[in-house]
């Protein structure tokens, strides 16, 4: 009786090793596969360049001015109006000259990967007095779209509502209690979590 016993306990061990092991391995290569797509979803295509290039004069990035002039110009003329819950588009963002934070975001965040630079999406929630890590699922959460370029060594947070006049670190830009309260939390490598999304909608925009 205590060696039957025994077997089924070790058959059950093993058994539940093997399915954790298996979900972990789902797990794992779906992260990956949706890091992949979206990384090469966010790399600008040809048309895309082309476009880029007018609205930014073929300003290239290489100096402080040069980022506070490309986050400036999107600020000044890309005016703040929704344009529809349709996929990420940077053509007509620039057409249209409107859009939401994360139509300015995607448009920046192409222009400096066009220039050479690394990027990683930061999804901002708060509410109106606190937050906690249960209000991100939470749909009535208030939420904001930014992003961080690696330049010089260093995370630079890049603004998509208001004008930089200076370069700042992601933690100097939510003690500065300006576009979002103090106690905002926030989602690395995530580019939003409601509005608009990089195509198709239902592949979590991950990278």
């Amino acid at each position: 009786m205590s060696f039957k016993f025994k077997l089924v306990t070790k058959r059950t061990c093993i058994f539940t090793i093997s399915f954790t092991l298996s979900i972990s391995l789902i797990i794992f290569l779906s992260l990956w596969f949706i890091i992949n797509y979206n990384k090469n979803q966010i790399s600008p295509s040809s048309t895309e360049i082309e476009i880029m290039n007018k609205f930014f004069n073929n300003r290239s990035i290489k100096r402080p001015d040069d980022i506070l002039f490309v986050q400036n110009k999107v600020i000044s003329e890309i005016k703040h109006e929704y344009t529809g819950s349709e996929k990420l588009d940077v053509k007509k963002t620039i057409l249209r000259k409107k859009g939401f934070c994360y139509d300015r975001s995607i448009l920046m965040q192409k222009y400096f990967i066009l220039n050479g630079y690394n990027v990683r999406p930061v999804y901002l929630y708060f509410g109106e007095k606190s937050t906690s890590v249960l209000d991100f699922f939470k749909k009535e959460t208030l939420s904001h779209n930014v992003f961080e370029v690696y330049f010089q060594g260093k995370w630079i947070l890049i603004r998509t509502n208001t004008k930089m006049t200076k370069l700042e670190s992601l933690k100097e830009y939510i003690k500065s209690n300006g576009v979002v309260p103090p106690h905002t939390k926030y989602v690395r490598y995530l580019n939003n979590r409601n509005g608009k999304f990089i195509y198709p909608n239902f592949i979590p925009d991950i990278y």
